[in-house]
Order: C-alpha cells, then sequence, then structure tokens
C-alpha cells in the first residue's frame, strides 16, 4: 500500500468509530428503562386447542401506552422449545 493512502484510512476509521459510538448511545438510550415499574400483565383466553391454549396479553410500556401480544402455551406438563415472533420495524416513536 502506498504511503499517501494511510491518511485517508486514518480519516475513515476515525469516523467509523465515531458512527459506531452514537448508534451504541441510541441503543442505549432505547433499552433504557425503569425495572422496578410494575409490568401490569393482562391475560385472556384467545383460542383453546387440545394441545395448547392461545393468550391475548398485553402489559405497560415504559415508553407509555400498552405493549400487545399472544402466548401460547402447552397443555402438556413437561419442557417444550419457546418461540419469540417479533415485527421487523422498530415500532412507532411518540
Amino acid at each position: 500500500m502506498k504511503l499517501r493512502h494511510r491518511p485517508i484510512l486514518l480519516i475513515f476509521a476515525i469516523a467509523l468509530a465515531a458512527q459506531a459510538q452514537q448508534v451504541t448511545t441510541e441503543l442505549g438510550k432505547m433499552f433504557s428503562y425503569n425495572s422496578s415499574a410494575p409490568l401490569d400483565l393482562q391475560k385472556r383466553v384467545f383460542d383453546h386447542r387440545p394441545s395448547a391454549t392461545i393468550y391475548d396479553i398485553d402489559f405497560a410500556s415504559p415508553k407509555d401506552g400498552r405493549v400487545t401480544g399472544f402466548l401460547v402455551l402447552p397443555t402438556s406438563s413437561g419442557l417444550h422449545p419457546g418461540i419469540v415472533f417479533g415485527h421487523w420495524g422498530q415500532g412507532r416513536s411518540i
């Protein structure tokens, strides 16, 4: 590599490091909340099948409002796998 390219690479590396710090700070804000606040989980039976019960659930959002979802619990006892389905987006900011 020629010496004249080194300053450009150094500037590029510094810019990437600054961008990474900004992204980390923004993610930290997104996931900061009062962990001692009550969850206020509400659960209603949505559907009952022989192998599972489906619940319509919601809980208090740390950003105001309610977070909604479904919880599927098997009717048989024992260990079962868990799956989390999530929307591909980040939702909307209020």
